[in-house]
Order: C-alpha cells, then structure tokens, then sequence
C-alpha cells in the first residue's frame, strides 16, 4: 500500500500545524529575559492545513499557533501553504522554524504505513525528521537549534463494497482520524 494523496494532504496538514502561536509580544520582557540553553520539548496540536497550536517546554515555556512561512518569516497562503518554514507566533515573541526535512518526510509518496490491517482497514503513518530553529523575535532573538519530530496519523478507511479497503477515500469517523506532531531538541538564546 502506497501513501494516498488523501494521507499526503494530511500529513502537510501536520506540517503546516507547525505554524506560528499569535499573541502579543513585550519587548520589554525580552530585555530581562536571561541567556538560555537547554532542552525543549514541542507538542503541537495539527490545525486542517491552516496551522494549529505548539505548546514549547523545557528550556523554553511558550505556547501560540504555527503559520505557513517563506525563509523571511513572511506567512504564505494557499499554493504556498506548505512552504519549508513555520513562523511559530507566541507570547513572547515569533521563532522562525525549518521544516524542509520534516516536510520530506511527510510528503513522501512512496511512504508505507507503520500498521496496516487489512481486516479492519486500520492505518497508522509516522515519520521523523529534524527541524532548525532559525532566528526569533522578543525574547527569542538570536535563538539556534535543533529538534527531532516525529508525526502521526491514524485512521480507518472505509471499505469497498468488495470488502477491500478503500486506500483513495477519507478515513472514517469525527476528523477523519487522529493526528499529532511531537519531539524534543535544544536551543540557544543568548
């Protein structure tokens, strides 16, 4: 079984949930905030294409949405929705994110799932991939790094009246499955 373009949509769905947290940013915090290095963790809850909610803990505690971004930070809309970056929107300030690789991963055509059950018509994809911390306003000006994300997406497909499964329909039930994009890294603000 080959990754349908129903999944690969889906999962550029999870990419783009990536996105950006928007909500206002204190320069003033940032010119109290002390140097930071360490550990941080990513959680990001996958919006249908248009982004979605990132909770970051760890060496950072920030939460926001994650938008579809070019290599300046400039959000992009439609064709361009599942551009290489996510501008990452949160209470402090915006994170500028690579997510080419992760982008590579997830959009792979030839990608075969981790669980299929032809019985049921059961089906889980993953993948994982780095991302780069690029550059960050407020509090995250100057941030580097690097984190390993990893991405789901189960489901069941509905089934022929063959009793096959049908790989090319929308999975069934509320949603049409479950999704999530999490991992962990560490980054550096001076």
């Amino acid at each position: 079984m080959r990754l349908s373009k129903k999944y690969m949509t889906r999962a550029a769905a999870l990419v783009t949930a990536i996105g950006a947290v928007s909500l206002p940013i204190s320069a003033a915090s940032a010119a109290t905030m002390p140097p930071v290095h360490g550990a941080v963790q990513v959680w990001v809850n996958p919006g249908n294409g248009n982004g979605g909610t990132v909770n970051l803990t760890g060496a950072i505690g920030d939460a926001g949405s994650a938008k579809p971004a070019n290599s300046l930070g400039q959000i992009v809309h439609g064709s361009q929705g599942n551009a290489n970056y996510r501008l990452l929107e949160l209470t402090k300030g915006w994170i500028l994110v690579n997510i080419t690789q992760l982008n590579k991963a997830t959009n792979n055509p030839n990608a075969m799932p981790s669980v299929f059950n032809k019985s049921n018509c059961s089906v889980v994809f993953t993948g994982k991939a780095p991302i780069q911390f690029v550059h960050g306003t407020g509090a995250y000006a100057g941030i580097t790094g690097t984190a390993e994300l990893t991405y789901v997406f189960a489901g069941t497909e509905p089934k022929t009246s063959k009793g096959t499964c049908n790989e090319n329909a929308n999975p069934i039930g509320p949603g049409g499955g479950y999704n999530a994009i999490y991992g962990s890294g560490t980054v550096t603000i001076p």
